[in-house]
Formats: C-alpha cells, structure tokens, sequence
C-alpha cells in the first residue's frame, strides 16, 4: 500500500477498523507517490463513539485496586494512543518531502502504536469499560497540529510526549503490579519497550535537522512552542536508564531531571485580600481601617502557598 494511502485512512477514518488499518498486514509500505501537501484538518475523522471530548477523571496509584480504575487509566492511555497515529499521519500527509528513511520510520511507529490501541482495548473491555465510554481530551492534537516542520514534530510528539511516557508506562506498570494484574502490568512493558524506539527515532532525525552549533538541550528548549515546556517531557518518577536506552545525553537527561518550570498551563493567580466584599460594594480599593485590619491581612497574605500549586503565582 501507498503510504500517503495509508496515512490518509488513519487521520481521516471515522472507524476504529480505519484507524487500525494494516495492524496486521504483511503488505510493504511503498513511498513511490507520496503527493501534494494537505490543509491540516480542524480535527481528525472519529467514530461517533468517540466524539465526546473533555476530561474525564484519572485515577491516581492508590485508586487502582479496582478493575474500574484500572479500565479508567487504559482509557486514557488509548485516547494518547490514538491521537499519537493521527498525528504521525498528519506529519506523513503535511511534509510530503521528507526523507523516505524518516517517513518509513514513522510509519513503521504507527505500526506499533496500532498494536497498543488495539491492546489498549481488548484490555479496557476485559475490565468493564468500551473504548469511548468516557470523554476523551484532545490535547495531543491541540499542541502539535500547527507544527511547521518534521523537526518541530519530533521535539514535540518524539522528545516531549513520548519521552514523558518512558516515566509513566514505567510508574504505572509498577503500581497495577502490586495489585496481581500482570495483564495490565505485561501491557504497559510492552509500550514502555517500544517507547524507548519512539524516542531514538525521534532522537535521530532530531540530531539530523538541529542546529548542530547547540547542545541537544539548548536546541529542544528553543524549539519547542510556548507555552509548552521541558516539563511536559516528564512523567510520574524519572526513568534515567530508559532515557539513556533511546540515546539521550547523560547532560541533556540530567537538565531535564533538574528542570523545574511550568507544564505549560496557565498559573492561577492567589491574592488574600479580606477587604473584597467592601471594595464589592463601594466599587473601589478602600483603604486599610486600622492597624488591626492591616495586620491581619499581613499574616494570612501567605496562606496562599499552602493552597497553589508549584506553578502558581502568590501575590503578598
């Protein structure tokens, strides 16, 4: 099959049989005629049970001792699943011009994340749950989709997403292990494994296109579009080795390790201000009307901190 073919049935199919095309097809890929540049869609095809989109609840470690929280937490690793082919058929389908080896590389990916989304599945519906069920987000898609070459696409889908799930696929595989489901546990070793590929692919033609006069790190932070940062190439614990497998450099894992900023939402804004319900009513900043009243806003201004999380911001 062709491969623009190929990748046009996955982005715009709107079955799960469409999106899992060629699973498990022995047919080769060929790249002979792989045509003109498409306008990036709104959003991919999708079957109408998947249509709901928003955020549903993730269950947290210790929530995992149900089926149902486990079938939860599938879910939402499918949803990643599938908006990681759609992407990777956008990318085929946006740079036509590519190098053939990149193109045959990345589907030779979308190859093996079928395989997870299928497993993904067949699992989620063992322990209770169908595929769409649930809401599903569309985060992946949002920040990649207007990427404006095969480089930005690798920071972003390879060394950012992919690299984030080194970490989580490990950290989850131990916590379903601790309640005797080796299913799910054997599942999320399977992806882990094929991550650690993901990201060397990715790693490669990162290392091909970048400015070879920048460090690994510096480049990635340059490239990558605000407001998303390094923090999203991070997960639940750090898995250094796993980092060090797909060819990362011992200085670019240990900036990310140390790398504290924002994931790239916007913070919230903390102010303690025990006077808002007067400046409510007379429409103005009244001022302070005893030094009783300005110490007490002075010694709670800080309770904020125990309320914001890390990226917040508290006014004092």
């Amino acid at each position: 099959m062709e491969l623009s073919r190929f990748a046009n049935t996955i982005l715009f199919g709107t079955s799960l049989d469409e999106k899992l095309a060629l699973h498990d097809a022995t047919e080769p890929l060929s790249d002979s005629d792989p045509g003109h540049a498409i306008v990036v869609p709104n959003f991919p095809g999708r079957p109408a049970s998947l249509s709901k989109v928003g955020q549903a609840a993730f269950p947290g470690g210790s929530q995992l001792a149900s089926d149902l929280s486990r079938a939860q937490l599938l879910h939402f690793f499918a949803n990643h699943e599938l908006l990681a082919l759609e992407l990777m058929a956008l990318v085929l389908l946006r740079f036509p011009e590519a190098p053939r080896d990149f193109r045959l590389g990345v589907a030779q990916t979308i190859k093996e994340e079928q395989q997870h989304l299928r497993m993904y599945i067949d699992r989620i519906r063992e322990l209770g749950l169908d595929f769409g069920e649930l809401a599903v987000n569309d985060y992946f898609w949002r920040s990649i989709k207007d990427m404006r070459s095969p480089l930005e696409f690798v920071t972003q889908m390879s060394l950012t997403f992919e690299q984030a799930n080194l970490d989580y696929a490990v950290y989850y595989r131990d916590q379903v292990s601790r309640f005797d489901d080796s299913q799910t546990a054997s599942l999320l070793n399977k992806v882990y494994n094929d991550e650690i590929g993901h990201v060397a692919h990715g790693l490669h033609w990162f290392n091909h296109w970048r400015d070879a006069e920048q460090s690994e790190w510096d480049c990635f932070r340059s490239i990558l579009p605000e407001p998303m940062t390094p923090r999203r190439a991070k997960g639940l614990g750090f898995n250094v080795e796993g980092r060090r497998q797909a060819g990362l450099s011992d200085e670019f894992i240990r900036e990310l390790e140390l790398y504290t900023g924002s994931r790239g939402t916007a913070p919230r804004v903390w102010l303690h201000n025990p006077d808002c319900e007067a400046e409510i009513a007379s429409g103005e900043t009244p001022p302070v009307s005893s030094d009783k009243a300005e110490r007490f806003a002075t010694d709670l201004e800080s309770v904020p901190l125990f309320l914001a999380n890390e990226s917040d911001i508290v006014l004092m």
